[in-house]
């Protein structure tokens, strides 16, 4: 917040907007793993940073299954940590 004031008045606090990033969709998630897990081991490796069973990430990577909202945004964070998503 920024604060302005004359003598005379009390101060006031300007805030500005939170920018709130939008979270990315199941089906950027989806590529971004696909990109991701182009070599040997490192779909295990993801599934371990999520917290997510490797069964359970390769069904989410076919499109055969959907994962629960909290695991989305998990395998989010990982990927978009490693720098891609």
């Amino acid at each position: 917040p920024v604060t302005a004031a004359t003598s005379e008045e009390a101060p006031v606090v300007v805030v500005a907007p939170v920018k709130r990033k939008t979270p990315p969709t199941p089906d950027a998630v989806r590529a971004a793993l696909v990109a991701a897990t182009s070599e040997p081991g490192s779909q295990k490796r993801i599934g371990d940073a999520a917290g997510i069973e490797q069964s359970a990430l390769s069904k989410f990577k076919k499109g055969a299954r959907p994962l629960p909202a909290e695991r989305l945004a998990a395998l989010a964070a990982v990927l978009t940590k490693e720098g891609h998503l």
